[in-house]
């Protein structure tokens, strides 16, 4: 999300300060609605839009700050949310979909091409069926004289459209296992989108990566990554019921409790679950894949 918190504060009269004690470059000071604070405390950044209370150690994203200084549920900001979108970002979006959908169509047709039975080997080798994956995620091998050679082709789709893509190395030499395509090929950054999201409905289990996703199927959305951003949150707080599947390493667990947090704090109606695995979701073995969503998912409509 593209909030324009500073045309949102001269709007409602929130005064802040850009400069002086503890105010550092793309940061402002407001007061905190979370404390009794009277000296600007808290301090907002301008570009992330997350903020953080050095007073009382409130911090969270732009919809929890706005909700606490409207002292509002998310339901009732959802006008102001709106009302502050970054006009200039509406303008590139606008530009870059009318301008960057037919070249990323182009870019698709000219650089990949159906799974190579190199490509076929690698996902059998984990356990995936190649057919499944192609015919479901649209998924494709890069060809040999691509400079993403060696890897495969994981469209992010709205609707029947790709909106951006991200590449996995197949070769094991690569020391980046992950290259997302570049953000001003993309029409959408794929921190901006949910991965996904056009197989789910009401519910939605939030995993990290694509891989994961092929192994849980329908009803699964990755972060890609276990950091979030405001527009990913906003897009979850929709939803009636998620739950949380990180990886096991104590970094993801953290992000994955935070992430919780942050969705409480955007819905009243949501409800999450964290759930905590011994191996990566994406190696799961199918026996168990079927126990979790016959679980978790068996009151779904996905």
């Amino acid at each position: 999300m593209n909030f324009n918190v500073l045309e949102y504060f001269e709007e409602a009269g929130i005064s802040y300060t850009q400069s002086g004690k503890n105010i550092s470059q793309n940061w402002i000071g407001i007061n905190c609605p979370f404390c009794d604070d009277t000296s600007n405390h808290c301090g907002v950044n301008v570009e992330s839009k997350m903020f953080s209370c050095w007073r009382c150690g409130s911090k969270g994203n732009s919809i929890k700050l706005i909700m606490g200084l409207e002292n509002k549920s998310y339901s009732q900001i959802i006008p102001i949310l709106k009302q502050f979108e970054s006009h200039e970002r509406k303008s590139y979006e606008t530009k870059a979909i009318n301008g960057n959908l037919q070249e990323l169509r182009e870019f698709i047709q000219r650089e990949t091409e159906a799974l190579t039975p190199y490509h076929r080997g690698y996902l059998q080798d984990r356990n995936f069926d190649p057919i499944h994956l192609e015919r479901t995620y649209q998924i494709r091998s890069f060809k040999p004289v691509s400079k993403y050679k060696h890897r495969i082709f994981i469209p992010y789709l709205l609707g029947k459209e790709t909106y951006t893509f991200t590449t996995r190395d197949v070769s094991g030499h690569s020391k980046v296992k992950y290259v997302h395509c570049p953000i001003g090929q993309s029409i959408q950054a794929p921190k901006e989108l949910l991965y996904n999201v056009n197989n789910c409905k009401d519910s939605c289990m939030v995993v990290e990566g694509c891989f994961d996703v092929f192994r849980i199927g329908s009803g699964s959305v990755a972060l890609s990554g276990i950091q979030y951003t405001t527009k990913q949150l906003l897009v979850l707080s929709k939803f009636k019921q998620v739950f949380l599947l990180f990886d096991p390493e104590k970094k993801a667990q953290e992000m994955a409790i935070q992430l919780g947090k942050d969705l409480s704090f955007c819905s009243s109606s949501i409800d999450v679950i964290q759930i905590e695995v011994d191996t990566d979701p994406g190696d799961m073995k199918d026996e168990d894949v079927k126990h979790l969503k016959r679980e978790l998912l068996g009151k779904w409509k996905n």
